[in-house]
Formats: structure tokens, sequence, C-alpha cells
């Protein structure tokens, strides 16, 4: 069984039942968490959560631990439902290919010379015709690309993801002849990422607001002809997402559990919170969030929390195994603290997780640091402790 804290929805929701038909029991969170970030790009922005006066629509993402393989064969049930179909593969590879997905049109003014000696006329000029459609689920592996903090490329896809969450603009600088800005509004773009390394996976969760879940197992082979149950659930998910009103509203008692309630004190954790309730009052189906509905959604997002943490425990536990066997290979010389630790560096983990992992090992006198006296700057070393 997985060690990883679960979700506690109630085993009569809809997302619980779908987990229940094509997931085994180890992996009955990651099934809800697909089946919640399904919802959420087909309702798009047909159906909107009114809080503070404002719109918040659905939009998730969604890091799932498990084999590429696993989202697209628990994803093809939704094929039932309203168009969009998945972008399985967005080709995503820097920042733009995002905004060129839901791109709007794009008119510029164009200079245009009309002949000697004469004055210039501007006229406008349509650079780009855009797209109709604004609504994408993005299933693909991003973790390599979202893990590089340094890369210019990849701050800006992470720029743009997380403006897309925020407000649903993508807005990002693109190469046109006369240069600027192109902007999308309205996009609704939700990400349901596959990332098998767990190292990767505690590098990028931290970067935007995913939720979290792990899956263990192959996908249960359903064959929809032969199973009634899983037919009753496809037949639901279809009229709630058709049916959906389009404003769902927050009952007195729910307001009172978000206002008094302690949130994670993480980026996007209320508005994530928000939309996770929104999409499972249209599952219920019900215009209303009620009180339960939001403690069902905030046990999703406080499990999301623990696996985060549950992440980078592991994550430290490795790199520190690591750091151990790397020292002590080097035998009675130790290592200056530098070349310690650049090649750690170059594998993707950060100075401050190395510095706390290092420290870890001091203070369990399973590395020793030492300083020694140069002509100039003052060096650091560190030595694996004597075996007496």
């Amino acid at each position: 069984m997985s060690s990883y804290p679960h979700f506690h929805t109630a085993l009569n929701t809809l997302p619980a039942r779908f987990a229940q038909c094509v997931a085994s029991p180890e992996d009955r969170d990651a099934a809800i968490l697909t089946s919640v970030t399904a919802t959420g790009v087909h309702l798009g922005r047909r159906s909107a959560l009114i809080y503070n006066g404002g719109k918040i629509y659905p939009t998730l993402y969604s890091l799932i631990i498990t084999q590429p393989s696993t989202l697209p064969a628990w994803y093809r049930w939704f094929g039932f439902l309203r168009d969009p179909p998945p972008v399985k593969n967005s080709g995503i590879s820097k920042a733009e290919a995002i905004v060129h997905l839901v791109r709007d049109l794009v008119r510029r003014p164009d200079k245009v010379y009309t002949g000697r000696n004469e004055d210039p006329q501007w006229r406008d000029t349509t650079v780009d015709r855009g797209t109709v459609e604004k609504r994408h689920l993005i299933m693909q592996r991003l973790g390599p690309e979202l893990r590089n903090r340094t890369s210019a490329t990849a701050r800006r896809l992470r720029d743009t993801l997380n403006a897309g969450y925020e407000d649903g603009e993508m807005s990002v600088y693109v190469g046109y002849r006369d240069g600027g800005f192109h902007g999308a509004k309205g996009a609704h773009i939700a990400l349901l990422v596959p990332e098998p390394n767990e190292r990767i996976a505690a590098t990028v969760c931290d970067q935007l607001p995913f939720l979290l879940a792990r899956a263990e197992h192959a996908p249960v082979d359903v064959d929809l002809n032969d199973d009634s149950m899983l037919e009753d659930v496809v037949s639901d998910l279809i009229d709630a997402t058709q049916d959906a009103v389009s404003e769902v509203t927050i009952a007195p008692d729910a307001t009172r559990v978000l206002q008094s309630e302690a949130l994670p004190k993480r980026p996007y954790a209320v508005r994530t919170l928000l939309r996770v309730a929104h999409i499972l009052a249209v599952l219920e189906p019900s215009p209303i969030v009620t009180e339960t509905l939001v403690l069902q959604a905030r046990a999703i997002v406080e499990a999301s929390e623990s696996t985060r943490a549950s992440l980078h425990q592991g994550k430290h536990t490795l790199l520190r195994d690591e750091i151990l066997e790397f020292v002590r290979a080097t035998g009675a010389n130790g290592l200056a603290h530098h070349e310690l630790v650049r090649p750690f560096r170059r594998r993707g983990n950060s100075t401050a997780d190395i510095k706390i992992v290092l420290d870890q090992l001091a203070r369990g006198q399973e590395l020793v640091p030492k300083t020694v006296k140069t002509s100039g700057r003052d060096r650091l070393e560190w030595h694996a402790p004597r075996v007496q």
C-alpha cells in the first residue's frame, strides 16, 4: 500500500466511483485527481464559481507520479464528454508554445511607404489570425523542462503557466517582426502531468500550483460493454458536465469554513481549494458549494500538501545517501566544498537542498567538516570520519 496520505473523498462521489472502476486501491487518489482535472477542462468557461464578487473558473494543474502511459488510459473514458479532445502531447518546449495553442487574433499597425519623398501611410495588418478553440488539456511529461531554475525558456514557461492559472490570461513575448506581446484572454489551460521520477517531481511541484498524487500500478483493464458500474459512471459524468449551471455559488456555512480553517501557507492554496470544490459541486450535481463539498475539497488539497512534504523528505534521503557515498569514495583526502557541491548542482539539486543535507550529515557526525588555513581565504573541506 502507498505510504502517501489519502484524499478521504466520500465513496459515493463521482470521482471516487470512477476511481473504483479504473484503478487499483493503491492508485485511487491518482484516479480521483485525473477525473477532477478532466472535468475541469471539459467545463472550461461554461461554469464559474462566484466568490467575493468575482468569477473563478475550474482550471487545475495536477502532477501524478506515474508512468506517462497511465494517464491516457484513464483519460480515454472522458472522450465521451463534450469537446475539446485532449492535447496528449502539446509539443511545448517553451512558453510561446502555450500561447500558440490558445492565441487570439493579433492586429498591428504597419507602415506603408507610398512613394519617394512622400509621407508614409499606416494601415492595420493581421499578424496572426488566432484560433477559435480556447480550452485544452495538456497531458505530457513537463517535469524535466520545469525543473531547470536557471533556463530563460523554463522561466518563461513557469511565468506563463502561473499567469494562466491565476487569471486565465496568457501573455508572453513572441518574435514578430515588430516585437511585442501576444495575449490570449479567457484561455483555459489544464495540466495533467505524469512524472515517474520522484526527485524531479519534488523539484518542480513547488514552482506551480500542482495538486499531487501517486499511481503505483498499471491501470485496470476495463471493458465498458462488460462493466455496468463504469457505464453508469460515464453516463453520470456526461449528464453532470452537460447540465452544469453557468454560475455556482457558495453556501454561508461553506464560507465560514473557508474563513475559519487554517489552510496551507502556499500561493494559490485557497484558489485551488475553491476550484476543486466547484468541480465537486458540478459532479454532485449542485448549484451550491456546501460545507461538505468544501471539506472534501480541503481533504484533497491537504493530502496533496502532505504528499509534497513526503516527496521532499524522500528526495533529501536519496541526496543524503548519494553525497555520503561520493565523499567516502574519495578516501582520506576528502573534498573541498566546491568540489562536492558542483556535481550535485549539475544534477539539478538546489544549493539550499544540498546545504540542508550537509548540515544533517555534519550533525550526525557522518561527515566531518574541516576548515583548512590557506594564504588567502580559508577552505572548507568535507571528510568521511575515520573508522576506529
